[in-house]
């Protein structure tokens, strides 16, 4: 029990008698969408529905409902199966900050973490998730913070930062990733229990098909300077998008979460297509 108390962050994340084969159940499902997403050339978002959250698990720690990091887990599986050592962004949208992915690669020049929040200040986990908190001394500015108010609604604030502070980010763009990873937390809705606990964010209906769309721009900005990049792409070839998995993170209101989730990946998944209609070529 001491060693529980040691490893863990926080008094709601119970070790129980079938946590080890859950655990192992989420790393077969994590390696299953890394082989479906890097084998499969067609741009397909693939949707990883883990059993247990995973973004507050840091390297000798958990807490936060998770156990094992997943987005670290795949990160590492696709660095492991694609050809090249890739460079991965991870996208965390988790009403709470992404505080465990962000502290395994924060000195990882290979890895650019973005996590949009509940401002430290106010919610979980309190100690991280600043903006001053940068990335380290070989990953300078590979870290991105975005902590907002409790109470942010989509038109406040939420769709500027995706659709223009993200989508626009030139270290992002010149980071020029071979793989993305959304950490998809769906407690950001106003009905959420932690927006009843506290004052929560306060998303709801088409704002996740809003956020799937803006989230599709992002990935399409990437592929759209990559394949520019690509001596290899002429109007006569077929332009490449990188592999882009999601990964489930919170979400406590369970009569909004399928919803929710199905608009963000499924709309998410049509932008990115729009791309292969439309694409940059060299000529």
């Amino acid at each position: 029990m001491g060693q529980i108390g040691y490893y863990c962050t926080d008094t709601c994340t119970p070790v129980f008698a079938e946590l080890l084969e859950e655990l192992q159940c989420d790393a077969r499902i994590v390696s299953t969408a890394v082989d479906i997403a890097i084998n499969d050339n067609t741009p397909n978002v693939v949707y990883a529905v883990c059993t247990h959250p995973g973004h507050h698990a840091a390297r000798d720690s958990f807490g936060g409902y998770c156990y094992v990091n997943n987005a670290a887990l795949t990160a590492r599986l696709l660095q492991e199966r694609l050809v090249a050592l890739p460079k991965v962004v991870i996208l965390d949208v988790d009403y709470h900050c992404g505080n465990g992915t962000a502290s395994i690669f924060y000195n990882d020049p290979n890895i650019f973490v973005i996590s949009i929040h509940c401002h430290p200040d106010y919610e979980y986990p309190f100690h991280s998730g600043y903006e001053d908190e940068t990335g380290g001394d070989q990953a300078g500015g590979l870290t991105l913070h975005i902590p907002l108010l409790p109470g942010t609604t989509w038109d406040d604030d939420y769709k500027n930062i995706l659709q223009n502070k993200i989508a626009k980010n030139d270290t992002l763009l010149k980071f020029s990733p071979d793989a993305f990873i959304l950490s998809l937390g769906l407690d950001t809705h106003i009905n959420d229990p932690c927006a009843t606990r506290r004052a929560g964010f306060q998303l709801s209906g088409d704002d996740y098909k809003l956020m799937g769309e803006s989230i599709g721009q992002i990935i399409t900005n990437i592929n759209t300077v990559r394949n520019s990049r690509s001596n290899n792409i002429t109007a006569a070839t077929t332009p490449t998008s990188i592999p882009t998995i999601v990964l489930q993170e919170g979400g406590y209101e369970m009569t909004q979460v399928p919803s929710a989730a199905t608009d963000v990946v499924l709309v998410m998944a049509c932008k990115i297509r729009e791309f292969f209609r439309n694409p940059i070529v060299n000529t």
